[in-house]
């Protein structure tokens, strides 16, 4: 027997306004420079700055992303309530300006609403309006949670999301539709309450993708299949290195079709 308990939205815009300006005025309090390195460790470019801020329990609650481009950069800014706990976020390039803002509302500690706006020539074009549904079994674990996207002043539904989680409220599948179409399902193994292994589906493009961490819940490796004729073909790899934080530190990329590498060091500040 599940529950459904559909949650309104009672917090209003000033609420998210007021958390974003306390965080605002926190320090920075590390600095993060992504490069591109040879196979001896030689810097080659700079591919990325972040600056990430924490909060007294070191959870990080805001990063800013620069990504460097042949012409200009991107920008994404976020915010974050606790850690991975996104309520907010901006992206902006140096040629167009703001291309698009997301928030989130919460209420008993659950998001109950989402908004995503676009934008073109500095205005707001398309805005897209995200529901929560959550339903809870007869003990109060939450089983399952259902987000609709549709846009505002739309009734008909455009993706739809749907959350699983088992009885340690481990998230264990997320299953992304539009149209009735099911374009892509990722699951989720746990060892001793850590995320052992993250396997993504994605039909859509007809990728396979897996995550594997180790015992202490630290990334280890992405891997990349593309599905060719009805056989999973590699496509690349990527092997992690982090510290004691669990902080990356180094990347390695093989491309197989290629026959390519990229070495890649992270350098904390």
């Amino acid at each position: 027997m599940m529950i459904l308990v559909i949650q309104s939205c009672s917090q209003n815009i000033s609420d998210n306004v007021m958390l974003i300006n306390q965080i605002d005025s926190i320090d920075n309090s590390e600095t993060i420079y992504e490069v591109l390195v040879d196979s001896l460790g030689i810097v080659k470019d700079t591919l990325s700055t972040q600056r990430n801020k924490v909060n007294k329990s070191e959870a990080i609650v805001f990063s800013e992303k620069i990504v460097q481009r042949d012409k200009g950069y991107l920008k994404s800014t976020n915010y974050y309530r606790g850690e991975n706990n996104l309520f907010y976020s901006k992206s902006e390039s140096s040629e167009l300006g703001l291309l698009s803002t997301t928030e989130f509302w919460e209420k008993d500690n659950e998001i109950v609403k989402g908004r995503y706006i676009a934008f073109r020539d500095k205005k707001g074009r398309d805005t897209i309006i995200v529901d929560y549904e959550h339903f809870y079994n007869e003990n109060g674990f939450k089983r399952k949670s259902v987000l609709v996207s549709r846009y505002i002043n739309e009734e008909m539904i455009g993706n739809w999301t749907e959350r699983l989680y088992n009885d340690q409220k481990e998230l264990t599948s997320e299953i992304f539709m539009e149209s009735a179409d099911t374009l892509s399902v990722t699951k989720y193994n746990y060892s001793k309450g850590l995320l052992k292994k993250k396997t993504i589906e994605n039909y859509k493009n007809s990728f396979l993708i897996i995550f594997d961490y180790d015992e202490k819940g630290f990334v280890l490796s992405k891997t990349v299949f593309k599905n060719q004729m009805d056989s999973l073909v590699k496509n690349s790899e990527t092997r992690y290195s982090a510290n004691k934080k669990g902080e990356i530190i180094k990347s390695v990329e093989t491309q197989f079709l290629l026959n390519h590498k990229k070495y890649t060091e992270f350098k904390y500040d």
